[in-house]
């Protein structure tokens, strides 16, 4: 069984709080700003990083970031274009051996090129 921690991107009393608690895994919950752009891997990178280096494995993304999420649920003017970010957001978790879908490391680096073919 691997024990998790919610956590946010930024560090904060809850990532401590998690270490003293003997918590080495942890479900991180990505900026939801105009400052993170979530199709960025060096943002990603740096968010990931900062997490390792603090002592705790980065292995779920949850919830997809409300920036995405609403606009592909409302399938409003913005549905594709979230389509298209969150595709390259599932390449970038990826290159980070982070997961959004099973909560594994991958382990394996990709050299794809996300692009969405979802269209009404």
């Amino acid at each position: 069984m691997i024990l998790t921690d919610y956590l946010p991107a930024r560090r904060n009393a809850a990532w401590d709080i998690a270490l003293e608690c003997g918590v080495k895994y942890g479900t991180i919950r990505l900026p939801d700003d105009d400052a993170f752009d979530l199709t960025s891997l060096s943002q990603l990178r740096a968010v990931t990083d900062a997490i390792r280096t603090a002592g705790i494995t980065p292995l779920i993304l949850e919830p997809l970031p409300n920036a995405l999420h609403d606009h592909i649920k409302a399938g409003d003017a913005l549905r594709d274009s979230c389509i298209d970010k969150f595709l390259i957001l599932l390449k970038n978790l990826r290159e980070t051996a982070m997961s959004a879908a099973t909560g594994r490391p991958s382990g394996r680096r990709s050299t794809t090129t996300a692009t969405s073919t979802w269209r009404r």
